[in-house]
Protein backbone atom coordinates (compact mmCIF):
# COMPACT_ATOMS: atom_id res chain seq x y z
CA UNK A 1 0.00 0.00 0.00
CA UNK A 2 2.98 2.44 0.69
CA UNK A 3 4.32 1.82 -3.17
CA UNK A 4 0.96 2.56 -4.21
CA UNK A 5 0.51 5.71 -2.28
CA UNK A 6 4.27 6.70 -2.99
CA UNK A 7 3.72 6.31 -6.79
CA UNK A 8 0.60 7.93 -6.84
CA UNK A 9 2.25 10.69 -4.86
CA UNK A 10 5.26 11.20 -7.24
CA UNK A 11 3.16 11.25 -10.79
CA UNK A 12 0.65 13.94 -9.09
CA UNK A 13 3.48 16.17 -7.80
CA UNK A 14 5.84 16.08 -10.66
CA UNK A 15 1.66 16.77 -12.76
CA UNK A 16 1.52 20.19 -10.35
CA UNK A 17 5.09 21.52 -10.96
CA UNK A 18 4.45 21.24 -14.69
CA UNK A 19 2.85 24.07 -15.52
CA UNK A 20 5.70 27.02 -14.28
CA UNK A 21 -26.36 6.98 -50.93
CA UNK A 22 -27.96 4.95 -52.85
CA UNK A 23 -31.87 4.73 -53.57
CA UNK A 24 -33.91 1.99 -54.46
CA UNK A 25 -36.23 2.28 -57.89
CA UNK A 26 -39.11 0.36 -58.30
CA UNK A 27 -38.74 -2.40 -61.47
CA UNK A 28 -40.15 -1.70 -64.59
CA UNK A 29 -43.45 -3.50 -65.24
CA UNK A 30 -43.39 -4.88 -68.87
CA UNK A 31 -46.78 -5.19 -70.71
CA UNK A 32 -46.66 -8.33 -71.89
CA UNK A 33 -46.03 -8.94 -76.05
CA UNK A 34 -49.42 -8.36 -77.62
CA UNK A 35 -51.45 -7.69 -75.03
CA UNK A 36 -53.04 -4.44 -74.63
CA UNK A 37 -52.61 -4.01 -71.18
CA UNK A 38 -51.42 -1.35 -69.00
CA UNK A 39 -49.40 -1.52 -65.90
CA UNK A 40 -50.12 1.43 -63.28
CA UNK A 41 -48.04 1.54 -60.14
CA UNK A 42 -49.87 3.22 -57.18
CA UNK A 43 -47.38 5.45 -54.94
CA UNK A 44 -49.15 6.02 -51.73
CA UNK A 45 -47.68 8.29 -49.35
CA UNK A 46 -46.93 6.58 -46.45
CA UNK A 47 -49.15 7.57 -43.59
CA UNK A 48 -47.55 9.51 -40.88
CA UNK A 49 -45.99 7.62 -37.59
CA UNK A 50 -46.71 9.59 -34.30
CA UNK A 51 -44.65 8.61 -31.25
CA UNK A 52 -45.57 9.60 -28.15
CA UNK A 53 -42.23 11.49 -26.24
CA UNK A 54 -39.88 9.61 -24.04
CA UNK A 55 -40.15 10.68 -20.30
CA UNK A 56 -36.66 12.18 -20.94
CA UNK A 57 -37.99 13.88 -23.94
CA UNK A 58 -41.27 14.73 -22.18
CA UNK A 59 -38.81 16.67 -18.93
CA UNK A 60 -36.25 18.05 -21.16
CA UNK A 61 -38.35 20.02 -22.93
CA UNK A 62 -40.49 20.91 -19.28
CA UNK A 63 -36.74 21.68 -18.15
CA UNK A 64 -36.34 24.55 -20.95
CA UNK A 65 -39.41 26.02 -19.95
CA UNK A 66 -39.60 26.21 -16.31
CA UNK A 67 -35.75 27.63 -16.51
CA UNK A 68 -35.21 29.39 -20.13
CA UNK A 69 -32.07 31.93 -19.08
CA UNK A 70 -28.63 30.32 -19.78
CA UNK A 71 -27.63 27.09 -17.90
CA UNK A 72 -23.92 27.53 -18.67
CA UNK A 73 -23.71 30.90 -16.28
CA UNK A 74 -20.60 31.77 -14.52
CA UNK A 75 -20.81 29.71 -11.39
CA UNK A 76 -23.29 26.48 -12.19
CA UNK A 77 -26.25 28.93 -10.17
CA UNK A 78 -28.73 27.47 -12.96
CA UNK A 79 -27.69 24.46 -13.28
CA UNK A 80 -27.63 23.75 -9.60
CA UNK A 81 -31.45 24.98 -9.36
CA UNK A 82 -32.23 22.21 -11.95
CA UNK A 83 -30.98 19.78 -10.37
CA UNK A 84 -32.27 20.73 -6.92
CA UNK A 85 -36.26 21.36 -8.68
CA UNK A 86 -39.13 19.56 -7.99
CA UNK A 87 -39.57 18.79 -11.96
CA UNK A 88 -35.99 17.07 -11.92
CA UNK A 89 -35.84 14.95 -8.83
CA UNK A 90 -39.35 13.08 -9.49
CA UNK A 91 -37.60 12.45 -13.19
CA UNK A 92 -35.05 10.62 -11.04
CA UNK A 93 -37.29 9.08 -8.84
CA UNK A 94 -39.17 7.81 -11.64
CA UNK A 95 -36.17 6.67 -13.77
CA UNK A 96 -33.56 5.57 -11.88
CA UNK A 97 -35.45 3.56 -8.93
CA UNK A 98 -32.35 2.04 -7.60
CA UNK A 99 -31.26 4.81 -5.84
CA UNK A 100 -34.20 4.29 -3.18
CA UNK A 101 -36.11 6.60 -1.69
CA UNK A 102 -34.68 10.11 -1.83
CA UNK A 103 -35.64 13.75 -1.13
CA UNK A 104 -32.69 15.98 -2.08
CA UNK A 105 -30.17 16.16 -5.45
CA UNK A 106 -27.34 15.36 -2.74
CA UNK A 107 -29.56 12.05 -1.00
CA UNK A 108 -29.81 10.39 -5.01
CA UNK A 109 -26.10 10.47 -5.58
CA UNK A 110 -24.82 8.90 -2.48
CA UNK A 111 -27.70 6.39 -2.98
CA UNK A 112 -26.85 5.61 -6.56
CA UNK A 113 -25.35 2.45 -7.43
CA UNK A 114 -21.81 2.04 -8.93
CA UNK A 115 -21.55 1.49 -12.48
CA UNK A 116 -21.10 -1.99 -12.45
CA UNK A 117 -20.30 -2.14 -16.46
CA UNK A 118 -17.65 1.12 -16.22
CA UNK A 119 -15.81 -0.62 -13.15
CA UNK A 120 -15.86 -4.76 -13.76
CA UNK A 121 -14.10 -5.18 -16.75
CA UNK A 122 -11.22 -3.14 -14.94
CA UNK A 123 -11.28 -5.06 -11.72
CA UNK A 124 -11.69 -8.43 -12.95
CA UNK A 125 -8.17 -8.18 -14.67
CA UNK A 126 -7.08 -8.10 -11.08
CA UNK A 127 -9.46 -9.80 -8.85
CA UNK A 128 -10.52 -13.09 -9.78
CA UNK A 129 -14.12 -12.48 -9.00
CA UNK A 130 -15.25 -9.02 -7.82
CA UNK A 131 -17.75 -8.50 -5.02
CA UNK A 132 -20.37 -5.50 -5.10
CA UNK A 133 -18.10 -4.30 -2.32
CA UNK A 134 -15.25 -4.17 -4.39
CA UNK A 135 -17.09 -2.63 -7.57
CA UNK A 136 -17.90 -0.03 -5.04
CA UNK A 137 -14.80 0.59 -3.02
CA UNK A 138 -13.19 1.16 -6.97
CA UNK A 139 -15.89 3.80 -7.51
CA UNK A 140 -15.53 5.52 -4.68
CA UNK A 141 -11.44 5.28 -5.32
CA UNK A 142 -11.72 6.32 -9.04
CA UNK A 143 -13.66 9.43 -7.43
CA UNK A 144 -11.43 10.64 -5.08
CA UNK A 145 -8.45 10.25 -7.82
CA UNK A 146 -10.61 12.02 -10.25
CA UNK A 147 -11.07 14.49 -8.11
CA UNK A 148 -7.86 15.08 -7.32
CA UNK A 149 -6.51 15.24 -11.28
CA UNK A 150 -9.69 18.19 -11.14
CA UNK A 151 -7.55 19.99 -8.69
CA UNK A 152 -4.53 19.70 -10.32
CA UNK A 153 -6.37 20.79 -13.60
CA UNK A 154 -7.69 24.30 -11.84
CA UNK A 155 -4.26 24.97 -11.12
CA UNK A 156 -2.53 24.63 -14.30
CA UNK A 157 -5.52 26.11 -16.03
CA UNK A 158 -6.43 28.96 -13.34
CA UNK A 159 -8.04 31.80 -15.00
CA UNK A 160 -6.48 35.16 -14.41
CA UNK A 161 -2.74 36.29 -13.27
CA UNK A 162 0.10 33.68 -12.95
CA UNK A 163 -0.01 31.81 -9.81
CA UNK A 164 2.22 32.84 -7.09
CA UNK A 165 4.93 30.39 -5.40
CA UNK A 166 3.07 30.70 -2.10
CA UNK A 167 -0.14 29.60 -3.44
CA UNK A 168 1.40 27.26 -5.55
CA UNK A 169 2.77 25.48 -2.45
CA UNK A 170 -0.38 25.57 -0.79
CA UNK A 171 -2.27 24.04 -3.45
CA UNK A 172 -0.22 21.74 -3.41
CA UNK A 173 -0.07 20.78 -0.17
CA UNK A 174 -3.52 20.16 -0.39
CA UNK A 175 -3.32 17.55 -3.02
CA UNK A 176 -0.82 15.46 -0.69
CA UNK A 177 -3.31 16.01 2.11
CA UNK A 178 -5.90 14.40 -0.32
CA UNK A 179 -3.54 11.56 -1.25
CA UNK A 180 -2.98 10.86 2.33
CA UNK A 181 -6.40 10.68 3.44
CA UNK A 182 -6.64 7.88 0.39
CA UNK A 183 -3.66 6.13 1.56
CA UNK A 184 -4.10 5.61 4.92
CA UNK A 185 -8.07 4.81 4.08
CA UNK A 186 -8.44 1.21 6.28
CA UNK A 187 -11.15 0.12 3.48
CA UNK A 188 -8.24 0.90 0.61
CA UNK A 189 -5.73 -0.49 2.73
CA UNK A 190 -8.27 -3.78 3.13
CA UNK A 191 -8.95 -4.04 -0.45
CA UNK A 192 -5.26 -3.85 -1.51
CA UNK A 193 -4.38 -6.37 1.09
CA UNK A 194 -7.14 -8.69 0.75
CA UNK A 195 -6.75 -9.35 -2.94
CA UNK A 196 -2.86 -9.20 -2.63
CA UNK A 197 -2.33 -6.25 -5.32
CA UNK A 198 1.14 -5.94 -7.19
CA UNK A 199 2.88 -2.70 -6.95
CA UNK A 200 1.94 -2.61 -10.65
CA UNK A 201 -1.71 -1.88 -9.82
CA UNK A 202 -1.05 1.39 -8.84
CA UNK A 203 -0.39 2.86 -12.65
CA UNK A 204 -2.57 0.52 -14.25
CA UNK A 205 -5.35 2.12 -11.86
CA UNK A 206 -3.89 5.78 -12.36
CA UNK A 207 -4.24 4.95 -16.13
CA UNK A 208 -7.90 3.31 -15.97
CA UNK A 209 -8.56 6.62 -14.25
CA UNK A 210 -7.35 8.59 -17.11
CA UNK A 211 -9.47 6.29 -19.50
CA UNK A 212 -12.74 7.67 -17.64
CA UNK A 213 -12.18 10.88 -17.54
CA UNK A 214 -11.55 11.37 -21.06
CA UNK A 215 -14.28 8.88 -21.79
CA UNK A 216 -16.34 11.35 -19.79
CA UNK A 217 -15.09 14.14 -21.63
CA UNK A 218 -15.85 13.03 -25.35
CA UNK A 219 -19.29 11.82 -24.48
CA UNK A 220 -20.25 15.67 -22.70
CA UNK A 221 -18.87 17.31 -25.90
CA UNK A 222 -20.85 15.02 -28.17
CA UNK A 223 -23.99 15.69 -26.02
CA UNK A 224 -23.08 19.58 -26.66
CA UNK A 225 -22.50 18.73 -30.75
CA UNK A 226 -25.61 16.43 -30.38
CA UNK A 227 -28.52 19.18 -29.28
CA UNK A 228 -28.54 22.84 -29.80
CA UNK A 229 -25.25 23.90 -28.04
CA UNK A 230 -24.02 23.63 -24.66
CA UNK A 231 -26.78 25.11 -22.88
CA UNK A 232 -29.52 22.29 -24.01
CA UNK A 233 -26.49 19.51 -24.35
CA UNK A 234 -25.60 20.04 -20.39
CA UNK A 235 -29.41 19.93 -19.74
CA UNK A 236 -29.90 16.47 -21.53
CA UNK A 237 -26.88 15.38 -19.89
CA UNK A 238 -28.04 15.40 -16.52
CA UNK A 239 -31.02 13.77 -17.60
CA UNK A 240 -28.97 10.85 -18.68
CA UNK A 241 -26.07 11.25 -16.50
CA UNK A 242 -27.12 12.36 -13.22
CA UNK A 243 -24.00 11.24 -11.44
CA UNK A 244 -21.65 12.61 -13.37
CA UNK A 245 -23.16 15.99 -13.40
CA UNK A 246 -23.02 15.86 -9.46
CA UNK A 247 -19.38 15.03 -9.84
CA UNK A 248 -19.26 18.19 -11.74
CA UNK A 249 -21.18 20.67 -9.36
CA UNK A 250 -18.62 18.89 -6.97
CA UNK A 251 -15.33 19.48 -8.84
CA UNK A 252 -16.27 22.95 -10.64
CA UNK A 253 -17.29 25.97 -9.56
CA UNK A 254 -16.40 28.25 -12.64
CA UNK A 255 -18.39 26.61 -15.86
CA UNK A 256 -15.27 28.56 -17.89
CA UNK A 257 -12.41 25.79 -16.23
CA UNK A 258 -15.05 23.18 -16.55
CA UNK A 259 -15.48 23.87 -20.53
CA UNK A 260 -12.00 23.95 -20.87
CA UNK A 261 -11.33 20.60 -18.99
CA UNK A 262 -13.60 19.17 -21.64
CA UNK A 263 -12.03 20.44 -24.35
CA UNK A 264 -8.57 19.39 -23.33
CA UNK A 265 -9.48 15.97 -21.86
CA UNK A 266 -11.44 14.88 -24.68
CA UNK A 267 -8.18 15.40 -26.85
CA UNK A 268 -5.92 13.59 -24.99
CA UNK A 269 -4.88 10.11 -26.34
Amino acid sequence: MQNFAVFTAFILFASVFQFAGCSDTAPDIATPKGEELTAQVETLAPEPVTTEPTPVERTFVRLLNLFPQSIVDADFTTLREVTNSQLYLDFLAQEFPEAGPFQTYEAYLRGAPPDADRYLPFLEKWVGNPSAEDVELIQWLTGKYREVNLHIFRIEFRQGPAVQPGALFQEAAQVFEKLAVLAEDPHVEAFMTRHALRDDFSPAFEAFVAATEREDARWLHEQFEARNGIDEGLLWSALHRPTLIGEILHNFSSTDVFLKWVEVTREQD
